[in-house]
């Protein structure tokens, strides 16, 4: 889903695609050659949503950027997608370009589970160049301690991220990282630490997620009933878009508040 292209002779107001839907589909196995392959990729495109999708065994689970310059990529939402077992991050988002961004746009009630298959060091969460991006209800479970990195030589700003909920190799949040390098050449090594410095993740915790199955090659990301560390503990004043629905196309705020993560239950 590209744009900003001049080869295609398109009037600039039109040069991009726009208003659709990424919905239902099982993407894995996506491995480029010759550059880091995202399962399902957005470059330049403007009010999209990608939601409800599977995504394993790709490059990158979910990559939004805008790789033409001077230009941004707007108003995309990845939400209720399972996001596990690819070979780097979980999602990058972000532009690459001095003067291009990824601008109003959220990630929210997303299950990550164990990315960056190849090993090395790398976040379930990548950022890059980004203003006006929101990270809300996700489940972020890292095979490593590392959760988000906001990578070097780009910026993100009137960034927001709450009701979080993450866990990691070590099984303490005194061990996590969330790599700020790219922002403020600062690196923080627990949730405590993070929360503190810069007041995102203030309601954002540290916790088991409660999968029914936390094993890989094939996990399910379903929550278990006892899953208390996400049910009911999203954002209190949460409301879903029109025509949102959970990774089962259930309803997806019940007994009155969202539960963390692509999986909803009724309790």
């Amino acid at each position: 889903m590209t744009g900003h292209y001049s080869w295609t002779g398109a009037p600039a107001a039109v040069n991009y695609a726009r208003s659709g839907n990424v919905r239902h589909n099982t993407v894995y196995n996506c491995v480029s050659q010759v550059a880091t392959s995202g399962g399902i990729y957005v470059d330049g495109g403007a009010y999209i949503n990608i939601e409800g999708n599977t995504t394993y065994g790709n490059g990158v689970g979910i990559t939004i950027g805008c790789e033409n310059n001077n230009y941004n990529a707007d108003n995309i939402n990845i939400r209720d997608n399972l996001i596990y077992n690819n070979i780097n991050a979980g999602i990058l988002i972000g532009s690459n370009q001095s003067n291009g961004k990824v601008t109003n746009s959220t990630v929210s009630n997303n299950s990550f589970f164990k990315n960056v298959s190849a090993g090395g060091y790398d976040g379930e969460i990548d950022i890059q160049n980004t203003d006006h991006l929101n990270i809300i209800n996700n489940i972020v479970q890292s095979r490593s301690n590392v959760v988000v990195i906001a990578l070097l030589n780009y910026t993100s700003t009137n960034l927001t991220m709450d009701y979080n909920n993450n866990y990691s190799a070590s099984g303490t949040s005194n061990t996590i990282t969330f790599d700020w390098g790219g922002i403020n050449t600062q690196g923080y090594y627990s949730l405590a630490s993070f929360q503190s410095a810069l007041g995102l993740d203030a309601h954002s915790m540290y916790a088991l997620p409660g999968f029914t199955t936390a094993s890989l090659p094939t996990p399910n990301l379903h929550l278990l009933s006892s899953a208390t560390a996400c049910i009911n503990k999203g954002l209190p004043s949460f409301i879903a878009a029109s025509g949102e629905y959970d990774i089962d196309s259930q309803t997806r705020v019940q007994n009155s508040r969202v539960d963390i993560g692509a999986d909803e239950k009724p309790y």
